[in-house]
């Protein structure tokens, strides 16, 4: 295995009180398909007789003719107060963010994706001879939402165990396994959509100095699943200056497997299983070049999915998927039903499409908008060959105003994208507008969704040059839930923001001080909920000065 992957599974915990603020960028309606389009209702088969899965063998897999199965998932992403720490809705968790730059909805469509690809083959188990024939696993995911939080979490603490087999493995608290299992608040759709929570690492083990490691946790029939240190991965990379898909991988299977757990597969290394045909007890995840070694030899080797090992081309025997069938057809000890439906045998789209309902552009004419810089983000969108884009002026009855809709229609994926650019002189500040983004790939019914924004009229605040802040922007002001500052640096510099309030002593760390580049920097966050009082400031603090703008908060 190339790094650790690791796994912990755990039965019970204590419930405790987790205090932060969560920040989700959302606000999109689902609408129905067009009439021109046959819909393919979500309708599950005739469920299988319960068979004793040990019966079953390669050659009889009752599914192999069944429509795929697709489990629907939303991915969760947790941030510092500052954005930092993981994935967020404008970059990687880098002091610096821009339009380019990976963000939670490119990375969750990047693991959704590979995922996926693991799960459209399985490979024999090792030590099989050659030709040994598989069932299929006939079982995708689905990606129905991305979701940002910024807040004050708990640590989660990687160490090692007393006596390692291997001097990368690694397992995490029990204590964090609590912490991050009470996050049960911020779970959506809990009722149809299983929910995957991409947590942070705070600390790694000094002795596995280059981080790239892999975790998580769940519970059998659970609605959600725990995946460590793909963030922390990525950062690493990235510092060294490699894309090495590998570890994009892991993180896909560290999910899949934590997935696999819900439906009650267990560790046949721990000699768990409940199934006969695999090899329990292998403890060999990578071949050893030691010949003393009993992983040189490739019959002790597993590649089994629900092992440890690090090959991205698992194994799942017919008993293994036995039941994970029949447990999303609602047969099986653990039922996951609810979040599995039956689409074809085509990968149906999913339109994702985020940003701010309100914008608040730095440079507007009191007609049209001749500058760029009104965001959506449509990156989390998946498995489209063409979309279309279309914009109407809506009138203050939330009614669409006759002559005003236009479109477009591009062939290829869907990512951020710039209305003020592909709708050119067309917005005009003090108006709302409805935004609609169809997904269509030629094998599947389309998907469509759509979006209220607003475009506000702003006062620009020019400092001049002081603090090395050109220009700044805080709306809406007032300000009742998510807060959006804009400003523009002179030259590179050290920058923090904070919130001070003018009537008491409450001073709060919007974003902790890091080194930012010159230009344009955009940043959004949930007001705190313990705030008292309305009246605020905003400081942004550089090395030459402070900018101060005031703000009013509706609590």
């Amino acid at each position: 295995m190339k790094n650790s992957f690791i796994h912990s599974f755990i039965h019970s915990f204590i419930v405790i009180t987790l205090i932060c603020s969560g920040f989700t960028l959302n606000a999109q309606v689902r609408e129905s398909f067009p009439t021109d389009h046959t819909v393919i209702e979500d309708v599950m088969p005739k469920p299988l007789t319960p068979i004793k899965c040990n019966s079953v063998d390669a050659n009889s897999c009752p599914w192999n003719n069944q429509p795929i199965k697709y489990m629907a998932v939303n991915f969760h992403y947790f941030c510092g107060p500052g954005g930092g720490g993981s994935f967020n809705e404008n970059g990687d968790g880098s002091s610096v963010n821009s339009p380019t730059q990976v963000n939670a909805y490119t990375r969750a469509e990047a693991v959704l994706k590979e995922a996926n690809r693991q799960l459209s083959g399985n490979s024999p188990p090792k030590g099989s001879p050659a030709g040994t024939s598989t069932c299929k696993i006939n079982f995708q995911l689905s990606l129905k939402g991305v979701y940002v939080h910024r807040g004050n979490y708990p640590p989660v603490v990687q160490t090692l165990p007393s006596k390692p087999k291997d001097p990368t493995d690694t397992d995490f608290t029990n204590s964090d396994k609590v912490a991050t299992g009470s996050l049960s608040s911020l779970k959506v759709n809990t009722g149809s959509e299983l929910n995957v929570l991409f947590y942070p690492i705070v600390q790694v083990p000094k002795n596995l100095s280059n981080g790239t490691i892999s975790g998580g946790y769940t519970y059998y029939g659970k609605d959600y699943v725990v995946v460590f240190g793909d963030w922390e991965s990525y950062q690493t990379l990235k510092s060294q200056k490699k894309d090495d898909p590998w570890y994009l991988g892991i993180t896909a299977k560290t999910l899949l497997h934590e997935v696999f757990h819900t439906f009650g597969l267990n560790h046949p290394h721990e000699n768990a299983s409940e199934c006969d045909d695999i090899r329990k007890g292998a403890t060999c995840w990578q071949w050893s070049p030691d010949p003393l070694n009993p992983c040189n030899n490739d019959a002790n080797l597993t590649n089994n999915l629900m092992d440890y090992s690090g090959d991205l081309d698992f194994a799942l025997s017919p008993c293994q998927l036995c039941i994970a069938h029949q447990s999303m057809e609602g047969i099986g000890v653990y039922k996951q039903k609810k979040y599995v439906s039956f689409t074809g045998s085509c990968q149906k789209p999913v339109a994702l499409m985020y940003g701010p309902s309100d914008f608040c552009p730095i440079n507007s004419s009191p007609t049209a908008l001749l500058t760029s810089g009104i965001y959506l983000d449509a990156s989390a969108s998946t498995y489209e060959d063409s979309y279309r884009l279309t914009i109407v002026e809506m009138n203050a009855a939330g009614q669409s105003i006759p002559s005003t809709e236009k479109s477009i229609f591009v062939k290829g994926q869907i990512g951020k994208f710039d209305l003020a650019q592909i709708f050119p002189n067309y917005l005009v500040t003090g108006r709302t507008y409805k935004i609609t983004l169809r997904l269509d790939n030629g094998c599947s019914e389309p998907d469509i969704v759509s979006k209220i924004i607003n475009i506000k009229n702003c006062a620009t605040v020019g400092t001049n040059g002081g603090g090395g802040i050109a220009r700044v922007l805080v709306y809406p002001n007032p300000v009742l839930e998510t807060l959006n500052i804009e400003y523009a640096l002179d030259r590179s510099m050290q920058v923090k923001i904070e919130l001070v309030s003018l009537i008491s002593d409450y001073r709060y760390t919007l974003k902790e001080t890091a080194n930012e580049d010159l230009g344009m920097h955009y940043y959004s966050v949930d007001i705190p909920e313990d705030i008292i009082g309305s009246n605020f400031v905003i400081n942004i603090t550089t090395e030459t000065g402070i900018v101060t703008q005031p703000i009013f908060i509706q609590k």
